[in-house]
């Protein structure tokens, strides 16, 4: 517990993932849903499984996704509030605050910044960014 204590929910996330794989293949989809939702809730990260179940065609497993991230999503704003939401969004639609960053979403900022410096444009980076982690996924 102390793992999570200090923020570390890389092992719960993977729990989850296990969870997850294991419910897709013995076709509990409601199982795979909800924990892969939970997953989500922790990491933005392991929504890149919605493309599996996409190209699976397991339409009920996305579904209990969804279900699963609203109503979670609706149990934890009581607690968090509304403005550390907004306040996350804001902060990841910027630039990375430090030349160390080098995550995709910061090189991107970083290099296109000029490009992309108006709210409305920030759907363009987030698909940009998108695009190359796709490309960065086949390539591997």
């Amino acid at each position: 517990m102390t793992h999570l204590w200090y923020g570390q929910s890389q092992f719960l996330i993977l729990l989850l993932l296990v969870v997850v794989m294991r419910g897709l293949w013995r076709r509990r989809d409601e199982l795979a849903g909800l924990a892969l939702a939970a997953a989500v809730l922790f990491k933005a990260f392991p929504a890149v499984i919605i493309g599996y179940m996409l190209t699976q065609r397991r339409w009920r497993a996305i579904g209990w996704t969804l279900r699963g991230f609203i109503l979670g999503a609706m149990a934890a704003l009581p607690v968090t509030g509304l403005k550390e939401w907004t306040e996350f969004l804001k902060s990841q639609a910027g630039a990375a605050p430090d030349v160390d960053n080098m995550a995709i979403a910061g090189f991107i900022a970083r290099a296109c910044g000029h490009v992309f410096s108006t709210a409305s444009a920030a759907a363009a980076r987030a698909i940009l960014v998108a695009g190359f982690q796709i490309l960065l996924l086949l390539a591997t």
